[in-house]
């Protein structure tokens, strides 16, 4: 899916354009109604001082005019809370979402069927990492980078299991039962691989050695990774559930053939 968002005096105008059918919606959000992210066929508008109460917007049916249905302030969120973070994820489901609300933060998903917002961590820093898919919301906080997840869909109440700290890596998606680490800080010196952490019991390990470029979320629920395939070729490969371990890299499109000759893979 492809969100654009372009403003034109006080109209602002979102259009959605779905990669592979070409399929397509867009509509003007009414006045003082800022956009914020687009997961899917949905928007999420306002939720700040400016745009008043967080509220999804959905597209009714998918054609290339204005057509959508309206607008629905997400239940669960307190009034005069300010949110702070929009971001969509693996899921077309969800959207994740924090607010401040008498000094404390909380981050959860909103449910873009029901319009309702399910907390699943509160105390957060502000610069904490949020990922997600169907199944689980972790987190990468503080100065050691801790995970946590927990199930989506858990009782009220129940916070995230600790499953031990990323060091130089960065948490960057959740595909099935596993979060995905990759982009190690530069002044680390870590190498350049991708690491998966169960959800369910801690235990991690390597599924690329040698990865270059960022490892990139995608809203089915998969994600991609820059890596050499063993040809000497640099493709990207999509990370998916499944296999003996819950988690397997399948190389896709070819990216560049500069490993051979010593040279820096395109980023």
């Amino acid at each position: 899916m492809r969100s654009t968002v372009t403003t034109q005096g006080d109209v602002t105008t979102v259009s959605q354009v779905h990669r592979s059918s070409g399929d397509a919606t867009r509509f003007a959000l009414p006045k003082g109604q800022t956009f914020r992210a687009a997961s899917g066929w949905s928007v999420l508008v306002g939720g700040n001082s400016g745009g008043g109460q967080l509220r999804v917007w959905r597209a009714s049916a998918l054609l290339p005019v204005e057509n959508a249905a309206g607008g629905r302030v997400v239940a669960g969120i307190p009034s005069g809370a300010t949110v702070y973070l929009v971001r969509p994820g693996g899921s077309v489901r969800y959207a994740a979402v924090a607010y401040r609300y008498q000094g404390v933060a909380t981050a959860g998903l909103v449910d873009l069927g029901t319009y309702s917002f399910t907390p699943y961590a509160t105390g957060l820093s502000t610069g904490a990492q949020i990922r997600y898919n169907d199944r689980w919301f972790a987190t990468d906080e503080g100065p050691n980078h801790t995970l946590s997840a927990v199930r989506v869909g858990s009782a009220p109440g129940t916070g995230p299991s600790a499953l031990g700290d990323a060091g130089p890596y960065r948490l960057r998606a959740v595909v099935g039962d596993h979060l995905v680490l990759g982009d190690p800080e530069p002044a680390s010196g870590a190498s350049a691989r991708v690491d998966a952490v169960s959800a369910l019991d801690g235990s991690r390990r390597t599924v690329l050695d040698a990865a270059q470029s960022e490892v990139a979320f995608a809203q089915d629920g998969a994600a991609l990774a820059t890596a050499p395939d063993g040809t000497g070729l640099w493709r990207v490969h999509h990370l998916l559930p499944g296999g003996d371990s819950g988690l397997q890299a399948w190389p896709s499109w070819v990216v560049a053939d500069t490993e051979a000759a010593g040279e820096e893979p395109v980023r």
